[in-house]
């Protein structure tokens, strides 16, 4: 698996690289991908305006969002990149205002962020009720996987 994880604008990623490393391959393991494969994917953390403004343009929804997911499967150019997942942006910020509604710590409600992102490029969706419970199950599942005993 390569995984790119970068930061823009001063933010600071709220994980140690390898434990967001690890909540990634766990999810994809959970999922029934092998992480050996050439799995690809990037997260960048980034600040709440600057997702403000990823949200407007790309999903025409005017607020900071804790997480966007481009699923690399949507678009031109899907099939010839295989083992290309896309892309997560997260703003720590929003995550960590969630955390504090949720009353769990800023660490848990990130871990929850990357998984919820990594089952929406694998191609997951809440739209319908029987999508946001079949996708809530998989988040607990995993979660519960990683150790983390409430998701979000």
């Amino acid at each position: 698996m390569r995984l790119s994880i970068s930061t823009e604008n001063g933010v600071t990623i709220p994980l140690p690289r390898t434990t967001v490393r690890r909540i990634v391959s766990h999810a994809l393991s959970a999922e029934g991908l092998r992480v050996a494969d050439p799995w690809e994917l990037s997260i960048l953390f980034t600040g709440a305006d600057d997702i403000r403004a990823w949200n407007l343009r790309w999903r025409g929804i005017d607020r900071a969002t804790d997480v966007l997911s481009f699923p690399a499967a949507e678009g031109e150019g899907a099939s010839y990149a295989p083992f290309l997942l896309g892309d997560l942006i997260i703003a720590p910020a929003v995550v960590a205002a969630h955390a504090a509604r949720y009353r769990v710590a800023p660490e848990q409600e990130t871990a929850f962020v990357i998984v919820h992102g990594v089952l929406h490029l694998l191609g997951h969706d809440h739209l319908s009720r029987s999508q946001r419970d079949h996708m809530r199950e998989r988040e607990r599942a995993i979660m519960q996987g990683l150790g983390y005993h409430h998701a979000s």
